[in-house]
């Protein structure tokens, strides 16, 4: 199972033993619960019954051999990249599966990329 890192302002990210720095331009980590209404005998109890992550990277492109070539390399798998992904106050780690990729082109003749990653995180807020 390969392992992603992204860290601090630089991000800094680890795929497997090989660390790109300075590809990824912003990410988003979103948490989405999936919340079951059930009926109680005095009310109404709202449990969580599931919470599956989201990770968008927007990166500059770097061709098959780079950052983009591993998060592709991922996808055709179909295999789970162990994540790790460190900021200022927090840390996230856990599996997650690359879901989709895009690269796009510029005429100025930068190419951009951006990869949405979907699975299950855990937080851990630093000291």
């Amino acid at each position: 199972m390969a392992v992603m890192s992204i860290t601090g302002s630089q991000f800094v990210v680890k795929v497997g033993s090989t660390t790109y720095s300075e590809q990824v331009t912003d990410g988003t980590v979103t948490a989405t619960p999936t919340i079951s209404r059930t009926k109680t005998l005095g009310s109404v109890a709202y449990p969580i019954t599931d919470l599956v992550h989201t990770v968008k990277i927007g990166y500059l492109y770097d061709e098959e051999a780079g950052f983009h070539g591993a998060l592709n390399t991922g996808a055709i798998a179909g295999t789970g990249l162990t994540v790790e992904i460190d900021s200022a106050d927090a840390k996230w780690t856990g599996t997650m599966y690359v879901t989709g990729l895009e690269v796009k082109f510029a005429a100025d003749g930068v190419a951009m990329g951006s990869a949405e990653l979907v699975g299950s995180l855990t937080l851990a807020d630093l000291p």
